[in-house]
């Protein structure tokens, strides 16, 4: 009688083993596609608060912003070289509110290795203002970040504004000096000073 079931037997393994291997061979290209940026890596940005310094008229307002980037790619297999990073940050018209001047403009060169993490410190920007009487300037309200590839294919787009992330082509065409609208269009004809 175990002579009558060990070729059925040995037909079951080879089978199951036949199985198993088909499943793995399935399951390589899944594990072998590489990440997308936007979900392997973690950005985060760090606004300093603004401080008030005094200076000039007593209601003049002077703000001093520095911004933190803090990549954390959570892929332990994966690492992303190459990439860059173009931080910009806005300051709002004291005169017209639908007016969001490009301050500074920062490229970050992005190299994160499997599991580690990157940080960069942008440089300063420093804004002068007056709300009250003799108006003049801009204040700091707020930044974007678009990432590109190596290729130059934007991966990822963040803002402190949400709608000014599904603007992801204007966003990378942004200029430090030049003043947007909401829809990151160009506002033709402001004096950008």
């Amino acid at each position: 009688m175990t002579t009558r079931f060990l070729p059925f037997l040995s037909t079951i393994l080879s089978a199951a083993i036949a199985w198993g291997a088909v499943a793995a061979a399935q399951q390589e290209p899944a594990a072998a596609k590489a990440l997308p940026f936007a979900q392997g890596v973690q950005l985060s940005v760090v606004a300093a608060k603004p401080a008030r310094i005094k200076g000039g008229d007593w209601d003049d307002k002077v703000q001093k912003i520095v911004l933190t980037l803090k990549l954390v790619n959570k892929d332990l297999r994966q690492a992303y070289e190459g990439y860059t990073a173009t931080v910009s940050v806005f300051g709002e018209s004291v005169f017209d509110s639908k007016c969001k001047k490009v301050l500074i403009q920062e490229a970050v060169d992005i190299s994160l290795p499997a599991g580690k993490t990157q940080e960069h410190v942008c440089a300063e920007v420093t804004t002068r203002f007056d709300k009250t009487g003799s108006k003049f300037g801009y204040f700091y309200d707020g930044w974007i970040i678009v990432v590109k590839d190596p290729q130059g294919k934007i991966v990822q787009v963040k803002s402190t504004s949400a709608g000014l992330e599904k603007f992801t082509e204007l966003a990378a065409k942004i200029e430090e000096g030049k003043c947007y609208d909401s829809k990151l269009k160009v506002v033709k004809g402001y004096v950008s000073k």
